[in-house]
């Protein structure tokens, strides 16, 4: 039986995942979003939510990157959060408290 540093230690054979210098590849990348004004990015669950450029909040999807929701009327610069249950809180322009499924980006209470 080996030990598990062992089994870790164990060179793995057969095709290469990585690129001939050796370096992982992005699976995608915000960097043509011009509609990111975020200087952070809040991953929750199996999206990341980053403020708009244009006001509100948008999810994009973390295998693909693709935007997955938009909440229009939330106020990035004020913050946004995960809670529990999978949820994403936020203010909106009004500064009513409002939740959302991250998701799916549907609204839960406010």
């Amino acid at each position: 039986m080996r030990t598990p540093q062992q089994l870790l230690d164990k060179t793995v054979e057969g095709p290469s995942i990585l690129p001939g210098d050796g370096t992982p590849s992005a699976l995608w990348s915000l960097d043509a979003a011009v509609d990111v004004c975020s200087r952070q990015l809040l991953p929750v669950r199996d999206v990341i939510l980053s403020g708009s450029a244009g006001g509100g909040i948008v999810a994009y999807g973390v295998k693909d990157g693709k935007e997955r929701w938009r909440a229009p009327g939330i106020r990035p610069t004020v913050g946004y959060l995960p809670l529990p249950d999978r949820l994403v809180a936020a203010i909106d322009e009004k500064g009513t408290l409002r939740t959302y499924v991250a998701s799916a980006g549907v609204a839960k209470w406010t």
